[in-house]
């Protein structure tokens, strides 16, 4: 008998780092007595958070092919040719050439830095889950006293809400 395997089973990514965290927390949270909008405002966040996590993975794709390294190279090979190149010398182009390398550049570096601040944004976030499920755990989510800590950790969710949406949408103009 012969096995063979699957040509088109394509090895599934682990989940991201957030995603256990998140899971328990929101199911802490979901243990204990909360307001209906709770979940709905958990919701909210899930949906950003994949789609974040979405735009980071693609972010790091496209980086990837473009080749961060090879282009550093490339912009200090051509800087270290300009500056071997005498003043006497006729101009090959060279200044022309610098120029679309240091653009290409930080249109790249541009592409890194909104990828570390998007996944720093996911790291907050989830924090801020974090957060809530500890206060939920502590004293049901305010309802049993101090429901002020409760509405701090959902006006945290909501900025957290509105900084993903912003950087998606940021993103996207690129």
């Amino acid at each position: 008998m012969v096995f063979r395997r699957k040509r088109d089973q394509q090895p599934t990514a682990p989940p991201p780092e957030w995603r256990s965290r998140f899971d328990d927390a929101v199911a802490i949270i979901r243990t204990r007595p909360r307001p209906p909008w709770i979940d709905d405002r958990l919701n909210d966040l899930e949906r950003a958070l994949v789609e974040a996590q979405m735009d980071v993975d693609r972010l790091g794709d496209a980086i990837a092919r473009l080749g961060p390294e090879q282009i550093s190279q490339d912009l200090k090979q051509a800087l270290r040719d300009h500056r071997r190149h005498l003043p006497t010398e006729p101009n090959d182009g060279g200044d022309k050439r610098i120029s679309v390398l240091r653009q290409r550049y930080e249109a790249v570096n541009d592409m890194l830095n909104h990828r570390r601040e998007t996944e720093r944004r996911l790291t907050d976030s989830v924090s801020d889950v974090e957060m809530l499920a500890v206060q939920a755990a502590h004293d049901e989510i305010g309802l049993h006293g101090n429901t002020h800590a409760l509405d701090d950790h959902v006006q945290r969710l909501d900025i957290d809400l509105r900084a993903l949406t912003m950087a998606r949408k940021e993103l996207g103009s690129l």
